[in-house]
C-alpha cells in the first residue's frame, strides 16, 4: 500500500510538470490564429492599400469551351428558345455586330460600317460571325479583358480565338441564308414560308449576311396520294415508258454534265429542276423523232434523261441489254417486288461522245463504232417482274438514248420488242403521273 502511494504521488507530479511546460505553448497557437489580412494581399508596388470590390474564381470547366450560343437558350427572352440563328438579336463577341468584314490571309478584318447587320456582296456579318465562331470562354475574355492580342500595335490589333478541342468541344452550325420577315423585322433563320410564323416569309438574305448567294431551297411536293402503276400489256399501243426530263446546271464539271461514271451520272441529276415527263412505247427512233429520244437530234442543251419501266421476264437465263447515246448512258436493273434492290448496271457507254454511227448496233458487236458501249448478262428468273432504269446525261450538241435487249436464245431488238415473246413484245408497267403528281418523279 505504501509503494502504490508512492507511485501515484510521482504520476501527479509528472502531469503537474507536463501542463506547466505545455501551457505557454497552448496560448502562443491561439494567439497567432489565420485572420482576414492573411488573405488580402496587397502588391509591393501599391503605394496605398484599396478594400478589394469583386473577388473573381474562374474554373477550369471543360464546358467554357463549347459554343457560346448553342441553340438551345432563350437569349432575347421572348419565351422562345432560340434554336438557330435570329437576326433580331445582338450577338456578343470578338466581332462587332454593326461592322462587316472580309477573310483573307486567315483573318477577318472589317471593311464597312451598318446599320441592320447587313453587309455587302463578299462581306461577312459580324452578327453572324459571333454567332457562328464564339465560344463561351471568347465571351468571357471579351468581357474581362476584350480578348487575347495576338498582334498589337500602332498599325493594327488582332485578335485569337481560343483553342478549341476538335473533340466533343467542337460544333457546327448551319446558316440557310434565308430569313423570316414580317414587313418590318427579320428574325429566324429559314428555308421556306413554312418555317415562319403566321404573317412572316422566308426571304434571301444571305448576300447580306456572308457575301454569297444560298443554296438552293429544299423542293416540296405537296402530293400524297397513292400513285399506282399502269397495267401490265404486251399490246404496243397501250404500253408506256414512263420519261423525264431535267435541267442541269450549265457551271457543272464535264464530269457531271459527260457521266463519265456511274457515280458523275447519278450526281449531274437535280431533281428540282424537271423539264417535262411523258411516256414512250419504245426506244425506237422514228423518222419524226416523236419520242424525243433520237441521240441524232439535239433536243436540249445541258440536261438529263430518266426513263423507268418494269417489264416482266419469260424466260430463264442471262439477259442482255445494251444502250448508246450521246452522252453518257447507262441502264441498271432492280427487282420490283417492293425490295427494290439494285442487280447492278448491266449496259453502259459513259463520257461525252456521238452516237455510235447509223449501222453499227450490238447486232454486228457495233461495227465501225468508236469506244462501243459495254454489256454484262445477266441472269433473270421466269415470270418475274423487275424494274430498268435508263439513265442519260447532255452538255451539249446532239442528245438521246436507245436501249436493246437480248433475251435468252433470241436476238438483238429495241427494247421492248421481242419477237419470240407473247405477241412480240415483253410485258411492261410504269407508274401513272396524273395531273399534280409530277413532283414525285
Amino acid at each position: 500500500m505504501k509503494q502504490m502511494a508512492h507511485i501515484n504521488r510521482n504520476i501527479l507530479l509528472g502531469l503537474l510538470v507536463f501542463l506547466f511546460i505545455s501551457l505557454p505553448f497552448l496560448c502562443l497557437q491561439e494567439s497567432e490564429a489565420a485572420t482576414m489580412q492573411d488573405y488580402c494581399i496587397v502588391p509591393p508596388f501599391v503605394s496605398q492599400s484599396v478594400p478589394p470590390l469583386v473577388m473573381f474564381e474562374v474554373g477550369r470547366e471543360h464546358k467554357l469551351y463549347y459554343e457560346a450560343y448553342n441553340d438551345a437558350s432563350d437569349f432575347d427572352e421572348d419565351g422562345r428558345l432560340d434554336v438557330d440563328y435570329k437576326h433580331s438579336i445582338d450577338y456578343y463577341g470578338y466581332f462587332d455586330f454593326n461592322k462587316c468584314y472580309t477573310y483573307s490571309s486567315a483573318e477577318f478584318a472589317p471593311v464597312s460600317v451598318t446599320t441592320d447587320k447587313f453587309c455587302s456582296a463578299g462581306q461577312w456579318s459580324g452578327n453572324v460571325l459571333n454567332w457562328i465562331a464564339m465560344s463561351r470562354m471568347d465571351v468571357l475574355k471579351k468581357v474581362l479583358y476584350g480578348a487575347h492580342r495576338v498582334n498589337d500595335d500602332v498599325a493594327k490589333t488582332t485578335l485569337e480565338r481560343v483553342y478549341i478541342p476538335q473533340d466533343a468541344h467542337s460544333w457546327g452550325k448551319e446558316l440557310t441564308g434565308r430569313l423570316c420577315f414580317d414587313g418590318s423585322t427579320y428574325t429566324y433563320n429559314c428555308w421556306r414560308d413554312s418555317d415562319c410564323e403566321s404573317g412572316s416569309t422566308c426571304v434571301d438574305k444571305s448576300t447580306g449576311l456572308i457575301g454569297i448567294a444560298a443554296a438552293d431551297p429544299p423542293f416540296d411536293c405537296s402530293f400524297t396520294s397513292t400513285i399506282n402503276k399502269t397495267a401490265s400489256t404486251n399490246v404496243a399501243a397501250s404500253q408506256k415508258i414512263l420519261i423525264a426530263r431535267y435541267w442541269h446546271d450549265a457551271a457543272d464539271i464535264n464530269d457531271l454534265q459527260c457521266g463519265i461514271d456511274h457515280a458523275n451520272l447519278m450526281n449531274s441529276y437535280e431533281p428540282a429542276s424537271l423539264i417535262d415527263h411523258f411516256t414512250v412505247n419504245s426506244f425506237e427512233v422514228d423518222a419524226s423523232d416523236t419520242r424525243h429520244l433520237d441521240p441524232t437530234k439535239d433536243h436540249y442543251e445541258h440536261y438529263n434523261i430518266i426513263a423507268v419501266v418494269e417489264f416482266q421476264s419469260d424466260r430463264n437465263g442471262d439477259w442482255t441489254f445494251a444502250v448508246d447515246g450521246d452522252d453518257g448512258v447507262e441502264v441498271e436493273i432492280l427487282t420490283a417486288d417492293g425490295t427494290d434492290n439494285s442487280l447492278g448496271v448491266v449496259a453502259s457507254r459513259y463520257d461525252c461522245h456521238s452516237s455510235c454511227p447509223a449501222g453499227a448496233t450490238p447486232t454486228n458487236s457495233w461495227s465501225g463504232c468508236t469506244d462501243p458501249p459495254v454489256s454484262t448478262p445477266i441472269r433473270l428468273a421466269n415470270n418475274t417482274y423487275y424494274r430498268m432504269v435508263v439513265r442519260h446525261s447532255e452538255r451539249t450538241g446532239q442528245d438521246g438514248v436507245t436501249v436493246w435487249v437480248k433475251r435468252p436464245g433470241s436476238t438483238w431488238n429495241i427494247f421492248p420488242v421481242s419477237p419470240n415473246s407473247s405477241g412480240g413484245r415483253l410485258r411492261t408497267r410504269t407508274w401513272d403521273i396524273v395531273a399534280g403528281a409530277a413532283c414525285t418523279i
